[in-house]
């Protein structure tokens, strides 16, 4: 990856992410060490798998936290339409498509009186993605 970041191990901080042996893996915490031979040395604790040591001063491929951004997931996750009636908390039935729930707020206000306000409820499913200043990463 030609825009990557280096850093020195001992920057590496919670919530970064680390590529170590070309395994892009989440940094939960740090914490410094000493070698036998007096060298300072960084021990990693990962969201996921193996704790891991390296030189303090090793140069490591990272994606910084502030560089996380949140995207809305496009792979199989469509938005779900609902509306709901602000007097009685009834809903309609959740849809994928947005104009499949025009008719039924006409219903329900035509079967209830006073029953004419209407929340729009859209839920979207979202995802935490690492980014680069070159582009996405998907590891």
């Amino acid at each position: 990856m030609a825009d990557e970041r280096r850093w020195r191990a001992v920057l590496v901080g919670p919530g970064d992410r680390v590529s170590l042996g070309g395994v892009w893996r989440t940094v939960k915490a740090t914490h410094t060490d000493r070698y036998a031979t007096g060298g300072l040395a960084v021990i990693f604790i990962f969201q996921e798998g193996r704790p891991a040591r390296r030189p303090a001063t090793e140069l490591l491929p990272v994606i910084p936290l502030a560089d996380w951004s949140l995207a809305e997931e496009t792979a199989g996750a469509a938005p779900v339409y609902e509306l709901e009636c602000v007097h009685c908390g009834d809903r309609c039935e959740p849809t994928n498509e947005p104009s499949g729930r025009t008719a039924w707020p006409i219903d329900h206000s035509g079967r209830n009186q006073g029953h004419d306000v209407f929340r729009s409820v859209v839920t979207s499913v979202l995802r935490v993605v690492p980014h680069a200043p070159g582009g996405p990463v998907n590891e």
